[in-house]
């Protein structure tokens, strides 16, 4: 069971996205279309398949977002994160980053989420070094 006050919005967090947002190359499309991307600490502890989930992105269905203004949101579980550096909070905000999907269609811009490929491996391992993930495991 999980309540609502389970759940703080983080606009402290949302300005370190903004900034990795401006300064990261590859996030050229989320500069222009300006999406909102709302950051929520969560208390609880998520795991998946036996490890932890630090954090996660969700793209807002269309019929919620008359109840949240938002395009994103990001959790981040605090319990899960909290002995990580500033440094590795950044890493793990960027990877969530790099899930954000906007395309430009002839109804205008579409807004979702996509897995991982090969492309945002490698711009992590250049940017970071190979043994990057262990930076999240601690």
């Amino acid at each position: 069971m999980f309540l609502y006050m389970d759940y703080e919005r983080n606009t402290i967090t949302e300005q370190i996205v903004w900034q990795i947002i401006a300064e990261e190359p590859d996030f050229m499309d989320i500069r222009v279309a300006q999406p909102k991307i709302c950051v929520l600490d969560c208390m609880l502890v998520k795991k998946s398949e036996g490890r932890l989930v630090f954090a996660d992105i969700k793209a807002v269905p269309d019929q919620y977002k008359v109840l949240c203004d938002m395009d994103y949101i990001i959790t981040v579980y605090t319990r899960n994160t909290f002995l990580l550096t500033d440094e590795q909070f950044k890493i793990l905000l960027e990877h969530e980053l790099r899930h954000i999907e906007i395309k430009n269609t002839k109804k205008g811009i579409v807004m979702g989420t996509v897995g991982h490929d090969f492309e945002d491996f490698y711009a992590i391992v250049d940017r970071y070094g190979m043994e990057w993930s262990k930076c999240l495991d601690g």
